[in-house]
């Protein structure tokens, strides 16, 4: 499995993505490649790749964590947030979950 952190520069505020490439394999040997942003085409507003966590678990596989931002352009503030994405190697789900850390 390998995690990348994109940043595609605009739009300015949702410009950050994780780039996630792991099994299963493909008929001519490549990985599976998928992208985790926010809503579509847009990103985050941040995330801290430095701060990075993973904990592995047998049944539902690896699931790495970081620390970013949201920017929410309606309420004219960002919010801190966990965002946590589990990679399955035996069936290829990758699954992103959203927590809410604060309000600034």
């Amino acid at each position: 499995i390998r995690i990348a952190l994109l940043d595609t520069v605009e739009p300015a505020a949702a410009s950050a993505h994780l780039l996630v490439l792991s099994p299963p394999y493909g008929p001519t040997g490549e990985r599976q490649c998928r992208v985790v942003s926010l809503d579509g085409a847009l990103g985050f507003a941040g995330l801290d790749f430095a701060s990075l966590s993973a904990a592995y678990d047998p049944a539902r596989g690896l699931t790495v964590s970081l620390p970013g931002t949201v920017y929410l352009p309606e309420e004219g503030f960002s919010n801190s947030i966990v965002l946590s994405v589990t990679i399955n190697q035996a069936t290829g789900a990758v699954e992103a979950d959203i927590e809410p850390v604060g309000r600034e």
